[in-house]
């Protein structure tokens, strides 16, 4: 029971730090729209600049053999030195304001709202309590189990144990399973769940968000 607690308290921190990261690194991005005091902006433009980070630190640390640790902290240094760069800039913007928003949804009906919001919620939920199994996953999530387990980046075969015998180009140029295996190391959770009961439910948010902003722009009114 202590342990499910535990868990439990792991993940929500997980969640909150992602969106807290995910938010601040925004920032910068949102604020060279129009549209820069938007929560919703600052949170789609942070998961791009969030992910874009991973693929230039993660990259480099694959080809250099660096251990999962040492990725992780440089990691870590990327995402803070970036936060403190475009903190300054962003300093007028940090009054959030949801008023366009609120004001486009009361100018629906509430009922469609309400399906829609259904929907979501239906979604969220059979994404974190219903197993969702692919082909994929013999590779992608034990990648990222093996990451952590091993610390160490793609050295060894996901499917057999053993070491590589080479780098696989098509996969490390994509270091998705490595981006999971740092939210693992830093949240005391297993790849495994977290790519499979904690991050679905925010990645189908920040999904939702972007259409969002598709169709704010796409119907302005």
């Amino acid at each position: 029971m202590l342990e499910n607690i535990i868990e439990f308290i792991r993940a929500v921190l997980l969640v909150a730090g992602f969106f807290l990261i995910t938010y601040y690194l925004g920032r910068f991005g949102a604020a060279l729209f129009q549209k820069g005091k938007s929560i919703i902006l600052s949170l789609v433009c942070g998961l791009v600049i969030l992910l874009a980070l991973g693929w230039i630190v993660l990259v480099p640390c694959i080809l250099l053999h660096v251990t999962l640790n040492l990725t992780t902290i440089y990691y870590l240094i990327a995402i803070a030195v970036t936060i403190a760069i475009s903190f300054p800039y962003c300093r007028k913007h940090t009054v959030i304001s949801t008023e366009q928003e609120h004001d486009s949804i009361r100018s629906y009906y509430h009922i469609i709202w309400l399906a829609v919001a259904v929907a979501i919620g239906l979604q969220l939920y059979l994404s974190v309590f219903y197993t969702h199994i692919d082909q994929d996953d013999a590779w992608y999530v034990a990648s990222a189990t093996t990451a952590l387990d091993t610390n160490t980046l793609f050295k060894f075969d996901a499917y057999t144990g053993e070491l590589a015998a080479q780098f696989d180009f098509r996969y490390i140029l994509g270091p998705y399973p490595i981006f999971f295996a740092v939210l693992g190391k830093l949240s005391g959770i297993s790849p495994a769940i977290v790519m499979h009961t904690i991050m679905p439910p925010v990645l189908i948010l920040l999904g939702y968000m972007v259409y969002m902003l598709i169709a704010a722009y796409l119907f302005p009114k």
